[in-house]
């Protein structure tokens, strides 16, 4: 059995599958490993509605946000907590069940 390695692809915006030794080097991929955010994590709190879709991913190119897909029906994919963090800072959301150094104000 040969061991597969996920990479998210920021150019395609897409995961890729590599066996283990057929990796390439690319300073263009986020290496995802073997965790729950390899996939993504898709998030309906954090939407918008579907004709808002364009400027959303807008304002996610100009933040220079990394990591985050907003899909075509509003909802937004991540795929690392940092890149969840970030869109969250840059919305003025957060996370009262936030993990350390996550946006999570007046949750105490």
């Amino acid at each position: 059995m040969t061991t597969k390695i996920l990479r998210y692809n920021h150019k395609t915006k897409k995961v890729e599958e590599f066996d283990k030794d057929k990796v390439p080097a690319s300073g263009d991929m986020l290496f995802l490993g073997n965790n729950q955010w390899s996939t993504g994590l898709t998030s309906a709190s954090c939407a918008c509605h579907s004709e808002q879709v364009q400027d959303f991913r807008e304002d996610i190119e100009r933040a220079g946000i990394r990591g985050v897909e907003v899909l075509n029906d509003g909802r937004v994919k991540f795929y690392s907590r940092k890149a969840r963090s970030d869109y969250m800072r840059m919305r003025g959301l957060f996370d009262r069940d936030a993990g350390y150094g996550d946006a999570a104000p007046n949750s105490f």
